[in-house]
């Protein structure tokens, strides 16, 4: 049942993600001038985006065996051939990327703000990819704490302590491109902690036989279709944005989706504790504590969810006039995204009970249906509606993939997570 200590001590670690996430916008907002913030945050999410969408499956992949089986030389020997996997694909991709920078874009193109800015990103990237991928390990096991700071908290915590020691001594020039530089070092820091943890963790079931060892790759390739679709719902619009709009109204955007995502930050705790315990259960044929779990989840979700979405309604303006006066306009935008995490709260941990159980095939089709969805709504409501139509893709996106999932449940295991 419901596991009131873990829950206290991850909705602490997701809190704190949240704040630093919050805080990492609040800072760049009002720091810099808002065209430049507002490319700063566009390369952020594009670096957020290429992170968790080429995982190829391999992060939920070793969360569900970690889950089921705990600490094994199967599952280090599936950790270490997935992660290397991974880590080459992404690194062949960031090179094609140098080699065309190299022969293709001009030197005077290359001295830009923008173009430095978003090469420390991509540089970020595979180091990123590599430490997501390790937090799973972790959060299947159970050991809550290193999975936050792996994921995203110990890299944006540092970013932050590092732009305030900045702009407090300035032993370095405060400009927006020396921002990407640092991010990179503190991105480099917590991988360089994570796969010498990962490596002490399996010290005493460490094998060389990996390349061997057998993989479902049909599993595999689902569950990234499935990633991979869920990092396009929530950030597809935004990408696609950078095509139709000016770095004003992107970091309008990119400003208020962080903010709604405050609201799903329940919903993120209830599934970091309960992703393993589903996958558990589900190995171990136990179908009635899955459906105790995922209605006990779900009216804690709606408990908690219900005042913060009335909070984001009522006081949107008075919430993004923290990052400025400037951010007053995208009160709107907070309005219309907060309506989509509202959906994705009430729905509870769908997704993951589907991916959990065996169900990543269907879960599959349901995100490809409304990853077309999110792309069709965003080339016709963007230049139509402006920055707006982008916030409302974000949520007609959410909307749509939490209940396909929500009737997925019923279909597949036969209950309501409501009822």
């Amino acid at each position: 049942m419901l596991d009131f200590k873990r829950v206290s001590i991850v909705a602490f670690l997701k809190a704190a993600t949240a704040l630093s996430s919050f805080f990492f916008a609040y800072i760049v907002a009002n720091q810099y001038p808002i065209k430049e913030a507002g490319f700063f945050l566009q390369s952020y999410s594009v670096f957020i985006f290429c992170v968790l969408a080429l995982q190829f499956g391999s992060d939920t992949f070793i969360l569900r065996a970690c889950g089921a089986q705990g600490i094994q030389k199967s599952t280090f020997e599936d950790s270490l051939k997935l992660a290397l996997m991974t880590l080459t694909v992404n690194l062949s991709l960031l090179i094609i990327y140098l080699v065309i920078c190299n022969y293709f874009i001009s030197t005077e193109m290359k001295q830009q703000d923008k173009f430095k800015i978003l090469f420390w990103f991509l540089l970020s990237w595979p180091l990123a990819s590599s430490s997501v991928f390790i937090s799973m390990i972790f959060q299947g096991l159970k050991r809550n704490f290193f999975s936050s700071v792996y994921y995203s908290l110990g890299y944006t915590t540092l970013f932050i302590l590092s732009l305030i020691t900045i702009q407090s001594t300035n032993f370095i020039k405060n400009e927006i491109a020396t921002l990407s530089v640092v991010f990179f070092i503190c991105v480099l820091i917590f991988f360089i902690f994570s796969v010498y943890h990962y490596l002490k963790i399996f010290k005493n079931h460490i094998s060389i036989n990996f390349i061997n060892n057998k993989i479902n790759y049909t599993s595999l390739l689902n569950l990234w279709a499935v990633s991979l679709g869920q990092m396009f719902i929530t950030w597809g619009s935004i990408i696609i944005s950078g095509f139709y709009l000016n770095d004003t109204s992107l970091a309008l955007l990119n400003t208020a989706q962080r903010v709604g995502w405050v609201m799903s930050l329940t919903l993120l705790v209830i599934n970091m504790v309960y992703a393993p315990v589903f996958s558990k259960y589900w190995f171990q044929k136990d179908m009635r504590k899955i459906e105790s779990l995922a209605r006990v989840s779900f009216y804690l979700l709606a408990l908690i969810g219900f005042p913060m979405f009335i909070v984001a309604q009522t006081y949107s303006e008075e919430i993004m006039k923290l990052f400025g006066e400037e951010y007053a306009d995208a009160a709107t935008l907070l309005r219309i995204i907060s309506f989509g995490q509202f959906i994705n709260i009430l729905t509870g941990s769908v997704a993951v009970i589907l991916n959990m159980t065996g169900n990543e095939r269907a879960l599959k089709n349901i995100a490809l249906f409304c990853s077309i969805l999110v792309i069709l709504t965003s080339v016709l409501l963007i230049p139509a509606y402006g920055v707006s139509g982008a916030a409302w893709s974000i949520t007609i996106g959410l909307a749509a993939y939490n209940i396909g999932a929500l009737l997925m449940v019923r279909k597949k295991l036969g209950f309501w997570i409501f009822r």
